[in-house]
């Protein structure tokens, strides 16, 4: 009945499908395993977030790299109290505010011991491209509450920002922003907390998502399902047509 699974062209296909299915299936779990990398960030910066607030000074080392500084330090709130220089500002392009283009106004906050910490104070629109912005940060010694985040950094086919000094770039980039302020910066920067509706509006802090893992390892676990079954059904439908077959054959050679 199924002596047909000898030849060549069977063969072929039973090894295609099982190969097929042993990579769908190890795509899938590596899904899942990212997805439990996920939740696993995401646990530790819902309970940043709930922790007690510091001053940066306190919290954060100066001297982590930026990739560094992001993993020990995304997500922890804590205060900073200096004076904005809003002469070394930068916006960020390409950046929404209820749908309506616009920047984000990044600034630099000089501390008390004249390290300075970049502060995202929100988002502008469009019409205000050119740094400083019209909206400026007060003036004087501040105390600014922010929640840190990591250094933004370029994907593979994002944007390239040019080499000189430029006043709007394409990422918070805190090593390219370094290359054009005359501060030394923390290695992380911070997103400031809403004080009023005026502009900038303030950023809300990004959602902790476990982002689209477990639909894709659902769909890879799926593909296998169509591969190895789609081969078992073929298997099926040729074992049927072969028996139909004999079965007619043998029935004929009976009459005769």
């Amino acid at each position: 009945m199924y002596g047909f699974l000898r030849r060549p062209t069977w063969i072929g296909l039973g090894l295609v499908s099982l190969l097929l299915g042993v990579l769908f299936a190890n795509l899938g779990f590596w899904q899942l395993r990212r997805l439990g990398e996920v939740q696993r960030e995401n646990s530790i910066s819902a309970e940043r977030l709930a922790g007690p607030i510091n001053p940066i000074e306190a919290v954060v080392d100066r001297d982590a790299g930026p990739v560094a500084a992001g993993e020990a330090y995304a997500f922890l709130p804590v205060t900073a109290t200096g004076t904005f220089d809003s002469t070394e500002e930068v916006l960020i392009r390409s950046q929404t505010n209820n749908g309506i283009a616009g920047f984000h106004v990044v600034t630099p906050l000089i501390l008390t011991d004249g390290a300075a910490v970049l502060i995202n104070r929100g988002w502008v629109p469009l019409d205000m491209d050119t740094p400083p912005v019209p909206a400026g940060p007060p003036s004087g010694p501040q105390t600014v509450s922010i929640v840190l985040q990591a250094t933004q950094v370029r994907s593979r086919f994002g944007p390239t920002d040019p080499e000189e000094k430029v006043p709007r770039l394409s990422r918070v980039d805190i090593e390219r922003i370094a290359e054009q302020v005359p501060h030394d910066l923390y290695p992380v920067y911070g997103l400031a907390q809403a004080t009023s509706e005026a502009l900038p509006v303030a950023i809300e802090v990004p959602e902790l998502s476990d982002g689209p893992h477990l639909s894709y390892a659902i769909q890879w676990f799926a593909f296998v399902v169509i591969a190895v079954g789609g081969f078992a059904i073929s298997v099926r439908k040729e074992a049927n047509r072969t028996t139909g077959s004999k079965t007619v054959t043998e029935e004929m050679m009976r009459k005769t």
